[in-house]
């Protein structure tokens, strides 16, 4: 899917920044890039705007870990999750089980959250995307 110069058409770079949006919103912190960089290995997609796409969710990413555990734990109709850093630092280095296996279950439930969200935050990102480089470049987007 080029133009005829070579160059990626903007409705393909559109939904690889859409999708490296949503990956890019992947709740655990640090693993994002290496996910974008494998997807876009994987669908033959150019790295660049999966990237841009990636960094352009890093605040999302960061805002909706909150909204994401919540929303997982109310799909799963788990307990609420709370995080008592207090007692995490006075059992240091030995944190419970107990402890740990609620962080784990949390992170599911981000995930969980996260899994709901990333396609329609991608659509909506892609739409944009598409118009503005639709735009941008005068181009019919196919």
């Amino acid at each position: 899917m080029q133009g005829d110069d070579g160059e990626p058409k903007p409705a393909r770079a559109a939904w690889t920044i859409a999708l490296g949006f949503a990956l890019g919103m992947f709740p655990l912190l640090g693993v994002t890039t290496i996910m974008c960089g494998i997807a876009a290995k994987l669908l033959r997609l150019k790295q660049g705007p999966m990237q841009l796409g990636n960094y352009a969710a890093l605040p999302f990413q960061i805002l909706l870990i909150i909204p994401f555990l919540r929303l997982g734990e109310r799909l799963l109709g788990a307990e609420r999750f709370t995080f008592d850093v207090g007692a995490m630092m006075r059992s240091m280095p030995h944190v419970p089980e107990e402890m740990q296996r609620a962080v784990v279950y949390a992170q599911w439930h981000m995930i969980v959250g996260w899994a709901v969200v990333a396609p329609l935050a991608a659509v909506l990102v892609g739409v944009v995307a598409s118009t503005f480089l639709k735009k941008r470049y005068g181009r019919a987007i196919a």
